[in-house]
Formats: structure tokens, C-alpha cells, sequence
């Protein structure tokens, strides 16, 4: 025989709840327990029903005792599984559920289904069998797993579209930036379960949106949408604000640019800006007939999707006009009748256009060759000697140099030639240092009259990683979740960040300042902007963020949280400044180079 359990504290030897006459300490003990007790008979009669019970199925004690329990809080679909397993224990008495911790789901009054975790103990009794359950209503822990399994997915999208972002066009022809758009958004929808979605440019003419992408609409509904004014439909008017839009109930919203997409029967929609600093790149919108709304969760990660792609579409620009300058450098050098060559650290050729190719003459494998070695086969070694030493100091101490003209016999070629020539220290790609050299023969060549750019070898420093930080506050400017990007990010802990700790993060002289332009924007209910110095675990530095932060409110229009993001601009704003610098000191060159005439 199986042994007989221990008889719950708070209970009756009958197995019904202790009598409530005042004297009693375990029927205290039954009604202030906080997870629900229910007791029944062998026929799944219930005999008790506590407070906790009451609060959480919502019904009164006397509505349900001596009623069927299956009757009562078990949804329709479990009812006969319940009572073909209670007959099946009083028959053989083997309880599957007896003495172990399950997770069930249970029936309010209301009708509405929610998820349980049960436990089933036999009370000793002289008769017939008796049960008690002990339930505790766990939606609230359910949500709570449900949203961090949403935020581990979303992270993981985010964590593939950024390694796309930045590998794209590593490995054969290159992805279009509009290409990148439609695949990235497609994938995106999927993972909203949204039907709908559409993506526009800036359009060429001024207010205006251009169609990049979109799903769920037909050719005439495309062809109609292929340009649109700022203000028009749902995306034009997040073009026009520079906000989302967010829409909970397409059906009665009162927005009348919604009125296309509610007789498709979309029932949510969220639309957000694409910007870059003050830079509007363009909109993304995603709309859905398969779900009431989209949840903070889902808002988050389109918002983030937006920052890496707009920052990705500012990243293709800035791409493509390196490289245009870079066309436009090598035209210079290579056509100019300048002669141009650049030593490495070492004093190694690293290249040489091809007027100067023609002052080296007959020398084999120029590229790559010692340059005081190949100096001395051309100039006798008094001048060969002078001009290794200009080299050098040029390039420990960055002081340029300029050659008044000058007649030397050529050791090589036995003649007498002229040229003026000038030396100038250049950052090379790899960070370190080399020497580039401009010199003309007075015999024959003429000045270039256009000033040499920058060339793109020296200015791919650009860093093409993309880090998007996003995060979300309660209206105190707390953090009230864990917020695993801002953990990788900063390196701070639950425990550092939660509440107001994240601030600790941000650069000391910064966080007065930011504190109240963020309670500026709170108490506005407006979005907020700023750029601030953020710390950056992995490189132990203080690294500069675009920031923004959008309020969302409930259906009572409250403010309910703050949803924003931090997107690091570190790299990009080097770049900027390293491309600035290069052309001030080119166009410096450029400028002094008439003066050799």
C-alpha cells in the first residue's frame, strides 16, 4: 500500500476547510494563505474555497461549494480528461498529478483562461477519499518569460542584421542599399507576423518619398504609393513630424490617411522615422490584420531597426562618395603631368604614378624596392644622400619640405637634369606614417593646375561596425527592466543600472546636464534628442551615442514608458574628422605647388 501523506496544515480531518469561529488558528491560516486552496471530494465536489481562491477565479465561496470543481475552473477542453483521471485514481489509485508541482490552464469566472501551477495532495480520511489543491496564478510570470524570450529573438535579429550591415559586400558583388532594405524588412515582417510593410526614401524632389519596398499590396496599390508628399498617408506624416506613429485600433483611430489600410483590415500599425543627426533617410511602417497590437517589445526592435538601417543607408553615401573621391584622386595623380610617389615607414615604394614611373627609367620592381638604394642608382651620392636625409626628418617630424629648383646629372643616364620637388608626411592606412613626393622636370612637364584629394587607401578608416544600443524606462527616467544591450554596452550590471545606477555610465561631466534635458523632454512628452558620451566596456573609453527616445502612451493617453535607443557614432565622427583634416591638408599642398613655377 502507498503511504498515506502528512494532512495539510489549515484543513479539517474530513478534509474540508477548518470551521471560521474565531478560535482557530489554522483556519487563519487557510484564509490568508496567498495561493489558492480548493478542497473536494472523491466526486470532485468542492468543500472549500479561500480568499485567494475567491480573488483569483472571481467567485464567491458560497457560489461554488458543492459544486463540481470541473464545472467550475476547469476550461471546457480538460473537463472530461479531469474526471476520466479522478475515476481512474479511485478505481486503481494511481494519480499522475498527486504529490508533484504542474502547470495547468485555468477558468475565471469571466470566462477568461489563464495558466496555473498546481499541486494535488490525498487527505487522510476514514472515508472515501478527499483532495486538496494548492494553485497559484502564474500569468504575470508567464508574460514576464514571454517578453524576455521576445527580447533574446529580437536581440538576435538585431545581432544578424548588423553582421549583414557590416559584411555586406565583403564576399563578391556588392548589395545595393535598396536591395539590403527589401530583404532586411521582409525578414523583419516575418518575425512580427506583420503582413504588411513598406519602406521610402527621401525622394529627389523636395518633401518627397520614394517606394523602395513593400509587402501585402497589389500592383495598382504599389504603383499608387510609388511617390508620395510629405503629410500624406500614415508614412508621409511620420516623414513630415519626424515621429512614429503607433496605432492600436486601425478601426476607430479617427486617422484618416489610415482609411487604405483599414479596408484591408489591418488592425495595428507602427511607422517610424529612418533619420541620421538631422538627416531624414527615410520611413519604415509595418501593419497587421493577424494581432490586436504590436507590443513594447516589437516597437523596440523596429525602432532599432530603423537607427542600423538609416545609419547603414548614411553609411552607403558616405561609402560611395569616398570612392568617388577616390576616382577623382587617382585621375588627378595618374593623368596629372606631376610626378607623384609615396615611401612607407620603411622608405619602400608603395607607389608611384606614372610620370614619376617615367623619371625612374629603367629600374625593374620599383614598387616595393628600398628608396635610398634606388636614389643612389640615380643621383650621385652627395645629392642621393641629401635627399634620403630630407626623407627622414620629414618623416619624424612631420615638417614638409620644398626643393627650390635645382640642376643635377643623372648618374644612371649621364645627363644634366632639372626639377623642383616637395616632400610632405601622410598617414597611411595602417596608421603609421609614410613620405609622398611631388616633383616636375623643368625640362619638358607642366604644373598641375589641380589641387590633389585625398586618396581612399588613407581614409578607409572608416569603421563600418554598427552598434545599436536599445533601452526603455518607466516616466521617472528609470530602469525598470534588465536591459541586456546597455549591459554588453557599458558593462554595468542589473544591480549598477537599474533604477536611475545608468547614469553612472555616462561621462561625469555630462550627466547633469543630460539628466535634465531628459526630465525636459519627459515633462513635455516629447521625443528626445541629445548625443552623449557613453562608457564603452570592450575598449574602456568614453565613446560618443547618438540618442533617441520616444514616449509611449496607453489607451488612457498616459505616458507609460520611454522606448529610445543609443546608436554609437564614434567612428563615423573620426572619420568626419580625419576627412576633414586630409582635405585641408591636400588642398594646402595643392596650393603651394603653383608657387614652384
Amino acid at each position: 500500500m502507498k503511504p498515506t501523506p502528512a494532512k495539510p496544515a489549515g484543513l479539517a480531518s474530513n478534509g474540508a476547510p477548518p470551521q471560521r469561529d474565531g478560535n482557530d488558528g489554522t483556519a487563519s491560516a487557510f484564509e490568508a494563505a496567498l495561493d489558492c486552496i480548493i478542497s473536494i471530494t472523491h466526486e470532485g465536489i468542492i468543500t472549500g474555497f479561500n480568499a485567494a481562491a475567491e480573488r483569483t477565479f472571481g467567485h464567491r465561496r458560497d457560489e461554488v461549494l458543492g459544486k463540481e470543481l470541473a464545472a467550475t475552473i476547469v476550461p471546457p477542453a480538460y473537463r472530461e480528461p479531469h474526471r476520466k483521471g479522478l475515476a481512474r485514481y479511485l478505481a486503481t489509485g494511481e494519480g499522475p498529478i498527486l504529490d508533484r508541482r504542474i502547470e495547468l490552464t485555468a477558468l475565471r469566472a469571466d470566462g477568461t483562461e489563464f495558466p496555473i501551477e498546481l499541486s494535488v495532495t490525498r487527505v487522510p480520511t476514514s472515508g472515501p477519499p478527499m483532495f486538496t489543491a494548492f494553485l497559484r496564478d502564474i500569468s504575470e510570470r508567464k508574460q514576464a518569460e514571454e517578453a524576455l524570450r521576445v527580447r533574446h529573438e529580437h536581440g538576435h535579429l538585431i545581432a544578424d542584421i548588423s553582421a549583414r550591415l557590416v559584411l555586406r559586400g565583403t564576399d563578391g558583388e556588392r548589395e545595393s542599399a535598396d536591395g539590403l532594405l527589401t530583404s532586411v524588412f521582409a525578414g523583419v515582417a516575418r518575425h512580427l507576423n506583420a503582413e504588411y510593410y513598406f519602406n521610402f526614401a527621401v525622394g529627389d524632389e523636395p518633401d518627397t518619398l520614394r517606394l523602395v519596398s513593400c509587402a501585402g499590396l497589389n500592383g495598382d496599390a504599389r504603383a499608387a504609393l510609388g511617390r508620395i508628399r510629405y503629410g500624406e498617408h500614415l508614412c508621409g506624416i511620420v516623414a513630415q513630424t519626424r515621429k512614429p506613429v503607433v496605432i492600436k485600433d486601425m478601426q476607430h483611430c479617427g486617422f484618416p490617411n489610415a482609411a487604405a489600410l483599414c479596408a484591408m483590415g489591418a488592425t495595428a500599425y507602427a511607422g517610424y522615422p529612418m533619420v541620421v543627426g538631422d538627416r531624414l533617410i527615410g520611413t519604415i511602417s509595418f501593419a497587421t490584420s493577424r494581432r490586436p497590437c504590436f507590443s513594447p517589445e516589437d516597437l523596440e526592435l523596429i525602432q532599432s531597426v530603423a537607427n542600423l538601417l538609416a545609419a547603414a543607408v548614411e553609411r552607403d553615401r558616405l561609402d560611395r562618395a569616398l570612392r568617388l573621391r577616390a576616382t577623382q584622386f587617382a585621375t588627378l595623380v595618374n593623368e596629372a603631368p606631376l610626378g607623384v610617389y609615396l615611401v612607407d615607414t620603411d622608405l619602400r615604394f608603395m607607389h608611384a604614378n606614372p610620370t614619376a614611373m617615367e623619371m625612374f627609367g629603367e629600374i625593374p620592381d620599383l614598387i616595393g624596392r628600398d628608396f635610398e638604394q634606388t636614389i643612389h642608382l640615380l643621383w650621385p651620392d652627395e645629392h642621393a644622400d641629401e635627399i634620403v636625409a630630407i626623407f627622414r626628418r620629414t618623416l619624424e617630424t612631420g615638417e614638409p619640405y620644398a626643393s627650390p629648383e635645382r640642376a643635377e646629372c643623372r648618374k644612371d643616364l649621364n645627363t644634366i637634369e632639372y626639377y623642383e620637388w616637395q616632400a610632405n608626411r601622410i598617414t597611411l592606412p595602417d596608421g603609421r606614417y609614410g613620405v609622398v613626393c611631388y616633383f616636375r622636370n623643368l625640362a619638358g612637364q607642366v604644373l598641375a593646375r589641380n589641387a590633389i584629394t585625398m586618396s581612399e587607401a588613407r581614409y578607409r578608416t572608416l569603421v563600418t561596425v554598427i552598434t545599436d544600443v536599445p533601452w526603455t524606462m518607466d516616466t521617472g527616467g528609470c530602469f525598470h527592466t534588465q536591459q541586456p544591450s546597455w549591459t554588453s554596452y557599458t558593462g554595468q550590471t542589473w544591480e549598477e543600472s537599474r533604477a536611475t545606477g545608468w547614469v553612472n555610465a555616462l561621462h561625469p561631466d555630462d550627466r547633469a546636464t543630460i539628466q535634465q534635458e531628459y526630465a525636459d523632454s519627459r515633462a513635455a512628452r516629447t521625443i528626445f534628442q541629445s548625443r552623449w558620451r557613453l562608457w564603452h566596456n570592450p575598449t574602456q573609453s568614453y565613446r560618443r551615442v547618438n540618442v533617441r527616445a520616444t514616449p509611449l502612451s496607453g489607451l488612457g493617453g498616459e505616458v507609460e514608458q520611454w522606448v529610445g535607443s543609443c546608436t554609437d557614432v564614434e567612428n563615423q565622427l573620426q572619420a568626419d574628422d580625419q576627412l576633414r583634416a586630409a582635405e585641408s591638408k591636400f588642398r594646402a599642398i595643392a596650393d603651394n605647388i603653383p608657387q614652384l613655377a
